[in-house]
């Protein structure tokens, strides 16, 4: 029987991400604990990541860095996935946006979209959003 696959992206669910630097950032410490949770239940957990996409350049060192930031800061998992996209029953992504295809409308998830549209968006001073 297939163990029950879960996709966790690396930078933003594991790792600090605000813009592509080169540089992996700090531990999410809640992406932590939901890997860890995950390993408990006994899920095949994936790592996913665009850091290896060829224009970031220097590939082959990028997933090692990850495989050896991963080792580091104890987060278990059983591959990473940098070709495409990686097969899974759920993925978790802190850029994504839900589609139930069955259930409409395209407007909500339009909507959703645009709040990752940073140049749509207004922000206040203090690090809020003005509507």
């Amino acid at each position: 029987m297939t163990k029950f696959t879960v996709c966790l992206d690396f930078d933003g669910v594991l790792a600090h991400y605000t813009e592509w630097n080169g540089t992996i950032g700090a531990l999410v410490p809640e992406g932590k604990r939901l890997a860890e949770m995950l390993r408990d239940a006994e899920y095949k957990i994936v790592i996913q990541s665009c850091r290896n996409h060829p224009q970031f350049k220097a590939v082959e060192e990028n997933k090692q860095e990850m495989e050896k930031w991963l080792i580091e800061q104890d987060i278990p998992f059983d591959e990473i996935e940098t070709e495409g996209k990686a097969f899974a029953d759920v993925y978790v992504d802190d850029r994504g946006v839900n589609f139930p295809s069955n259930m409409g409308p395209a407007i909500t998830v339009f909507d959703e979209i645009q709040k990752f549209d940073l140049s749509k968006q207004t922000i206040r001073k203090d690090g809020g959003q003005m509507e």
